[in-house]
């Protein structure tokens, strides 16, 4: 199988999924993860007292986490996106996508933007303008599920580890 379709693949299973935590704000600004599937227990419970008391002691099945540039559009309107304040970003992606379920998830051109559809007529960009360079080592976004971990950028970078 390609990597193109590989990517593909471990997006295909989030469909159906629901988001039930995104962890965004503070000191990671705009990025943000979102908790989709089984909420399982984490190996180590977390001690931040801003997070919840259950997103201390759970993680989703799957956790996508997004460092790039990224846009959360409604039916009419974009709602938010990664130029908005930290704070108005994390209540919008909280409010939009907290107890959605995924629809649809596609992949685009070589550096793998992706288009993510939930409940509602929601729609998240991700449009991954992480380039790296000779010492930048970041990624755009990457998803982690039970068995493989799979990491987009920077540029047209991506690779597919075992995962937790």
């Amino acid at each position: 199988m390609k990597r193109e379709e590989e990517i593909q693949a471990a997006l295909t299973r989030l469909l159906g999924l629901g988001c039930w935590y995104v962890a965004s704000g503070g000191s990671i600004g705009t990025s943000f993860t979102l908790h989709l599937g089984a909420k399982m227990p984490r190996k180590q419970p977390l001690t931040n007292p801003a997070v919840s008391e259950e997103f201390r002691r759970y993680e989703g099945e799957h956790i996508l986490l997004v460092w790039c540039s990224w846009r959360l559009d409604g039916l009419d309107d974009a709602l938010a996106s990664s130029d908005s304040s930290c704070i108005d970003a994390s209540e919008k992606l909280q409010a939009y996508l907290k107890g959605r379920k995924m629809l649809a998830a596609t992949t685009f051109n070589k550096t793998f933007d992706v288009l993510l559809e939930f409940e509602g007529d929601l729609q998240l960009r991700v449009f991954c303008d992480r380039f790296g360079g000779a010492d930048w080592t970041g990624e755009n976004w990457q998803l982690e599920t039970s068995g493989q971990i799979v990491a987009v950028g920077p540029g047209y970078r991506s690779s597919i580890e075992p995962g937790r």
